[in-house]
């Protein structure tokens, strides 16, 4: 079985790197946690060698896994038992951007509330 794949992007959406290709150094303990009423994460942990990829991770970049985007949030250098040093990367769905975008929509003139509801249901003259 294939291991997922996890690309990392510019915030244009630009591929900058595979994480997870068969250069030996790839993107492991990958948790993706589905969640109802919240923000999906998603966390990995990848190596750290001399002149890695891992150079490449920045906060707020992004990251696609199963076609879906994430956005970092955190990065922190560990080690494992046997010394070995990794970054664990936490990511954020990428929704979380719409979540806490304030949409606001400026009124010329007061309506009342037949017309606003008309306007919140997309409603128009011809019932349609």
């Amino acid at each position: 079985m294939d291991k997922p794949r996890i690309i990392l992007c510019g915030l244009d959406r630009t591929p900058i790197c595979s994480l997870s290709d068969r250069s030996g150094y790839c993107a492991m303990h990958i948790k993706e946690e589905l969640a109802i009423n919240e923000i999906t994460t998603l966390s990995f942990q990848y190596p750290i060698v001399n002149g890695g990829k891992w150079t490449n991770l920045q906060n707020e970049q992004l990251v696609l896994f199963n076609n879906e985007y994430y956005r970092i949030k955190n990065l922190s250098i560990n080690h494992d038992e046997d010394g070995n040093l990794y970054v664990e990367v936490s990511c954020k769905h990428y929704s979380d951007n719409l979540a806490n975008t304030m949409i606001s929509i400026d009124e010329q003139t007061p309506l009342n509330v037949i017309d606003l509801m008309k306007i919140a249901l997309c409603y128009d003259e011809n019932n349609v």
